[in-house]
């Protein structure tokens, strides 16, 4: 049963039928080893070469009135085959091509499949139905994980039998999920997941996954597929960077054209992409049919989709089934999976209604709503389009007792509280931000940082924390009360106290990064802070999807406990109060959102981004203002190379004192961890200023993105410049910071962590007199796949 539980907890982080009526008779084109079907297979009738396509279930039909001497089945990695009328039977088997030998790929200078793809994409926006039409349909995903078994084991590994033995008659996972989508162009879209369910889980926040994991229309510039973003075949750079053949020519029944082409990326492009096939129709040059699977050396898992389109009022080109087929090798624990892990999921859409007339009302300010898991929520039964195979069956009676005897939904909880990091613990969850912690003025902090949970109240939450830092000696602690009042609008009120030390000249901006960045590793390396003890009251929401604002009041006393070293008097400030008033936004232009169980997610459209922090504050009676300014964007300057760009600035104006000064600007350690968005050759606090502009430039450029190897570093080089103004004495630079590094990341990968190293060098008028100290090295870490 562990083992069990260790492959679903592995699924959860790296993941985390229409028929036209018509007379005559279905045949179905198979696997002759597997027994699958072979979808899309071309059917071509002779003598007169009409043709048609099988379906997605490896099914055709030929009408009742045709009439033929022949038939020819072709389809990409399989032996043509040619049948007599005579012989035909209702299954066709297929012989499946183990090795083929290196074609020469002789392309004319006019290439006929090029031309084809070219009026493919300059016929997009007619033949995209999220542009072409206004409309709403349901889609029934179902998706299980399973192990990929052999028909025998050998040896004598019971551990090994025994998962066989379990694995045979059921699978690991069964998923299923109901989403209705709308549709208004060019640029309005909402699904709703109405209804899930998921084995061995009480809880079908999990339901989403399927419909996750590929577009729902393969018309987009860019794809993503899981976790990858690859160049569609069909976009200004697929044009380029693929090579198209045309295999085979069909002529439908109703005598319209049908264009068989395959597309891989040429030998030597650097593009992350696909391989495939798809059927071309003319004369609208929509797609048909398309399979695509990604390249195996550039991804961690192997990802294969399939999409079937069906042309409506002879117009409106729209998808009725997609497939998933997930194959999964990565290591648990630095030791292989026993067998592959195999996710296959297929996706049925239905009730299509076109050219419908939406009010803006009609759409949520959500592009994603998972209400599955709502008490009102209709069961899933009502809404499949196939039945439940036995082994299907099976599998919900097996693992919901073994859910249910494991208690499966505390992976889920424990997933919705890691996003938030903490961990939940009966009534509470404890915040592992106060529990171990590290920088280099308190050393090692150890403590424990409780908050209550939703079982307790949804609508309320109290908590507190305390940590003492092992090498000051200093006790760090403090208490907040939560209210919440909208989760979809991020909207609550909150009521804090806290006596602890913060690092001296900060700048902090409203959710200024991810989660994951390796920014937070800046505040491994403050030295300079100061004993704070601060009396806050503050109020978040979102006034717009892509506007999230924060207003904060507080009262605090600031007690130095050390010089600052950018002052050019080495006393001891002296103690002080201070009352300060703050409104921070964060504004994301394209941002969409995603109310899922775990929360409010982004999902997608998270660049460009812009911050903003306005405060005014006094002490002693004397007044002051801020104000602070961020701007970040992430793009792609070739079809490799990814370019970041970060521009921070702040103004403080008015009667100040030393510690109000800006002065985190530098990460230097002797041996730190990488740190971006920081001058790693900065000391903390070496310079301080009243005003500061800073801008961060940063290229990646992936290696060996297409060599069949597991070393696949990225190099990333960032530049960094700074200017600074002080009205008082001060060690500013005002001359200009500058900054030069190479960082290589993923020289070594260890499950989902990732390592690397990083060079840095400093340069310009502040200069240090030894080469070595203009030297930063730092270690890399990074989480992902």
């Amino acid at each position: 049963m562990q083992n069990v539980k260790r492959l679903i907890v592995y699924i959860l982080l790296v993941i985390p039928i229409y028929i036209f009526a018509q007379t005559g008779k279905s045949y179905y084109v198979k696997d002759v080893i597997t027994g699958e079907p072979v979808p899309f297979a071309n059917i071509v009738l002779q003598p007169d070469k009409t043709g048609t396509v099988s379906q997605i279930d490896g099914s055709f039909r030929l009408t009742s009135d045709a009439h033929f001497t022949r038939l020819e089945i072709s389809c990409m990695g399989y032996k043509m085959r040619q049948i007599d009328a005579d012989s035909l039977s209702e299954i066709v088997l297929m012989q499946p091509l183990h090795f083929e030998i290196p074609e020469v790929k002789v392309i004319p200078q006019m290439n006929p499949a090029l031309q084809i793809m070219q009026r493919v994409y300059n016929n997009r926006q007619r033949n995209n139905p999220d542009l072409a039409t206004s409309y709403s349909c349901l889609i029934y995903h179902k998706m299980t994980f399973g192990m990929a078994l052999p028909d025998t084991i050998d040896g004598n590994n019971e551990e090994l039998k025994r998962l066989y033995d379990f694995n045979k008659n059921n699978y690991l996972l069964l998923l299923e999920s109901v989403s209705e989508k709308k549709n208004q162009p060019p640029n309005l879209s909402n699904e709703r997941i109405i209804s899930g369910r998921v084995s061995g889980f009480k809880d079908p926040t999990l339901a989403i996954l399927p419909s996750q994991i590929q577009p729902f229309t393969f018309y987009n510039e860019k794809l993503e597929l899981l976790s990858a973003i690859v160049t569609n075949p069909i976009s200004k750079t697929g044009l380029k960077e693929y090579i198209f053949q045309l295999k085979d020519t069909l002529i439908e029944a109703s005598g319209d054209t049908i264009f068989y082409i395959t597309f891989e990326p040429k030998q030597k492009s650097r593009i992350k992409g696909l391989q495939g096939s798809m059927h071309i129709h003319t004369p609208s040059y929509g797609i048909k049919t398309i399979s695509a699977t990604t390249l195996q050396h550039q991804t961690p898992y192997i990802l294969s989709i399939r999409q079937n389109y069906v042309r409506y009022n002879n117009k409106y080109w729209f998808p009725e089934q997609l497939e998933t087929h997930l194959t999964l090798t990565q290591k648990i624990n630095g030791k292989p999976l026993p067998f592959p892990l195999i996710g296959e999921g297929k996706s049925i859409v239905t009730a299509i209604n076109l050219n419908l007339k939406f009010n803006i009302d009609d759409f949520s300010r959500l592009s994603l709503i998972d209400e599955s898991h709502q008490p009102t929520a209709p069961a899933i039964a009502s809404f499949r389009k196939t039945a439940l195979t036995h082994k299907d069956s099976v599998t919900y009676i097996k693992m919901d007792s073994i859910g249910q005897k494991l208690k499966f939904d505390k992976l889920i909880s424990l997933q919705k509280n890691l996003i938030q990091e903490q961990l939940p613990f009966g009534i509470f969850n404890i915040d592992l931000n106060h529990v171990l912690d590290y920088n280099n003025y308190e050393g090692l902090k150890i403590g424990l940082g409780l908050e209550t949970n939703e079982k307790i109240s949804n609508k309320i939450s109290s908590g507190g924390f305390y940590m003492r830092s092992l090498r000051s000696t200093h006790n760090n602690y403090g208490g907040h009360i939560k209210l919440f009042f909208s989760r979809i609008k991020e909207q609550s009120l909150k009521i804090a106290y806290s006596n602890e030390l913060k690092e001296t000249g900060q700048f902090r901006f409203l959710d200024g990064f991810d989660q994951l960045s390796n920014e937070r590793y800046r505040r491994f390396s403050v030295e300079i802070m100061d004993k704070t003890k601060t009396y806050e009251t503050s109020f978040t929401t979102r006034i717009l999807l892509n506007l999230k604002t924060r207003f904060t009041i507080n009262y605090e006393t600031v007690t130095p406990v050390m010089p600052y070293p950018y002052t050019l008097d080495q006393s001891l400030n002296e103690a002080f109060c201070q009352y300060e008033s703050t409104l921070q936004i964060k504004y994301q232009p394209s941002l969409q959102l995603a109310s899922t169980g775990f929360g409010l997610l982004p999902r997608g459209g998270i660049y460009p981004a812009f911050w903003g922090n306005i405060s005014a504050g006094s002490i002693d009676n004397k007044y002051y203002q801020k104000t602070e300014f961020q701007a970040e964007h992430q793009t792609k300057i070739t079809n490799t190379i990814k370019m970041a760009a970060r521009i921070t600035a702040g103004h403080l104006s008015g009667t100040v004192n030393p510690t109000q000064l800006y002065s985190a600007f530098g990460s230097y350690s002797k041996l730190g961890l990488e740190t971006k968005y920081s001058f790693a050759t900065i000391r903390p606090a070496e310079f301080g200023a009243s005003s500061f502009a800073l801008l961060f430039l940063r290229a990646t450029i992936p290696t060996n993105q297409n060599q069949l190897c597991q070393f696949k570093p990225e190099i990333n080089l960032s530049t960094s410049a700074g200017w600074g103004h002080a009205d008082t004495p001060t060690r500013t630079f005002s001359k200009g910071l500058y900054e030069t590094g190479i960082y290589i990341e993923n020289l070594l990968k260890q499950n989902f962590i990732k390592y690397g190293i990083a060079v840095h060098y400093r340069y310009g008028p502040y200069q240090l007199p030894t080469f070595h100290d203009n030297i930063a090295i730092k270690i890399g870490l990074e989480i992902g796949l």
